[in-house]
């Protein structure tokens, strides 16, 4: 009953707020989409399961198509879009390939609930920003939405409860190299604690370049968030949200001129004060680390274990120059019960611990090329317009996002963590943001100064608005002329008499 309640909450809400404009709709559908866990779904039989982010989804497409005439904005094209051109081939692509899919049905779900779902959200959000205000807006969305996550995170650390003890249990079918059920519970909302630690490897950035921006009470609530965050991926004990990060961290710390820069110098100053303090935490981190190396221990089996992955991948490719052309199909991976000798005895791979090497399984060698090309150019594109920008033209914004989607892309290679879960949905909000932005920058020069502008208060943000040459009483602050006088604000005193 609660999983009908939820969802009929959010598609109310976006209904509501998507009365007048789907622009306004916008910060709550990302909200939702990031926030909304898997468990919170309605299994249709024979065809696909109605989760949250594919109801908030469909009703952001009903809309968007009833709701796009009523705007005054002019309609905007297809070949507008950047990146249209090779999702179309990538949709092509997998569309030949699950053609040869050894299970058809599963295959086009796939691609239908994912694929597809992705670059309709991509489209959407495109099409339907105007202004930068909603840009930031979406930003704050998904960083509450985090924040909140981290949150959820934190009481099932410290209290033993979880939000998902509400929801039906799902099967995940997430093991560790020995073949057991991985049981930590530190996941909050998301499928899986990698995938929980990769959804903070996004956020802590994102609160990070909104800290810089806000004020007050405001301000003092994203640093809270981000040492919320910084806590669950600590808990998470995973390396691949750390290695993203920290290639996030990097990019920022290179290229960011402002106060992000100094932030990033403080947070490393308290990370090993605290490192100082708490020898736990210390030494939870060196073995971490250390035991990658250690073929003896689940980390170390972990990193020949994406080895012995990928060998057992090519191997299964190998058996027919088709499957090198097209893979096996999408969401084959599982069907293929792929088998090879790991840790001295005959392991069975249920899971593929890493995207790009499930994609390349399922798609074979040119579909991999084709997703390679495609998230690349989506990075690369973030990166001109950060390049291409002036300074106050939303140039540290186009940096956030270069960096982040880096962080992502990197992620991939030893995570999988697109297509699970919501991570690949925030992946392609922050795509279609950079391209919003960009588009809607060209087109308004006017707001070219708003994205990196700090973000006032509200009580400040009123008080600018109504305090006007016009309205502003004379001698207080005031630049009017007083009417023969020869100062602003400053009665002539020949007037007076």
């Amino acid at each position: 009953m609660l999983v009908y309640a939820l969802l009929a909450f959010g598609a109310v809400v976006l209904l509501k707020k998507g009365s007048s404009s789907v622009e306004k709709a916008l910060p709550f559908f990302c909200f939702f989409v990031a926030i909304m866990p898997g468990e919170a779904m309605i299994k249709l039989p024979g065809l696909f399961n109605l989760n949250g982010q594919r109801v908030a989804l469909g009703v952001l497409f009903l809309l968007f198509i009833f709701k796009r005439g009523d705007s005054s904005a002019p309609a905007i094209r297809p070949s507008q879009a950047p990146l249209i051109g090779l999702m179309l081939l990538t949709l092509f692509w997998s569309t030949i390939s699950n053609s040869f899919s050894i299970v058809p049905s599963v295959s086009f779900k796939r691609m239908l609930s994912y694929t597809m779902e992705y670059y309709l959200l991509y489209w959407i959000l495109f099409a339907s920003i105007t202004k930068t205000d909603t840009v930031e807006k979406i930003l704050f969305a998904l960083t509450r939405a985090l924040g909140l996550a981290a949150v959820f995170g934190v009481l099932d650390i410290y209290a033993g409860w979880s939000v998902l003890d509400l929801l039906p249990r799902l099967d995940v079918r997430a093991t560790t190299v020995s073949g057991v059920l991985m049981t930590s519970s530190v996941r909050s909302t998301f499928p899986h604690p990698i995938l929980f630690g990769g959804g903070l490897a996004i956020g802590i950035p994102l609160a990070l370049y909104l800290a810089n921006r806000t004020h007050g009470l405001a301000r003092v609530l994203h640093w809270i968030m981000i040492l919320l965050m910084f806590l669950c991926i600590y808990k998470t004990t995973s390396r691949g949200p750390w290695i993203s990060l920290a290639l996030t961290f990097i990019l920022l710390m290179a290229l960011h001129k402002g106060a992000v820069r100094k932030y990033l110098v403080a947070m490393g100053a308290l990370s090993l004060l605290v490192l100082l303090i708490r020898p736990g935490v210390r030494q939870t981190l060196f073995t971490l680390i250390t035991s990658s190396w250690d073929n003896e221990s689940i980390e170390g089996a972990s990193v020949e274990y994406r080895f012995a992955l990928l060998n057992v991948a090519l191997d299964a490719l190998s058996k027919s120059p088709l499957r090198e052309i097209l893979g096996y199909g999408q969401g084959s991976f599982f069907y293929l019960e792929l088998e090879a000798e790991f840790a001295g005895r005959i392991h069975r791979f249920w899971t593929c611990d890493s995207a790009w090497i499930g994609i390349m399984v399922e798609s074979g060698f040119v579909g991999l090329l084709l997703m390679a090309a495609l998230l690349g150019r989506a990075v690369i594109y973030s990166w001109g317009r950060f390049r291409a920008s002036r300074e106050g033209e939303g140039k540290n914004l186009f940096l956030l996002l270069f960096a982040v989607q880096a962080g992502f892309v990197l992620l991939m290679t030893n995570v999988a963590v697109y297509g699970w879960g919501q991570n690949g949905h925030i992946m392609w909000i922050l795509v279609a943001l950079a391209a919003a932005s960009a588009r809607v920058l060209q087109e308004k020069p006017t707001e070219a100064a708003e994205p990196d502008a700090p973000r006032l208060p509200r009580w400040a943000r009123e008080r600018r608005r109504r305090w006007t040459p016009a309205n502003a009483p004379a001698g207080v602050g005031s630049r009017r002329r007083v009417l023969g006088s020869g100062k602003p604000g400053r009665p002539d005193p020949a007037a007076s008499s």
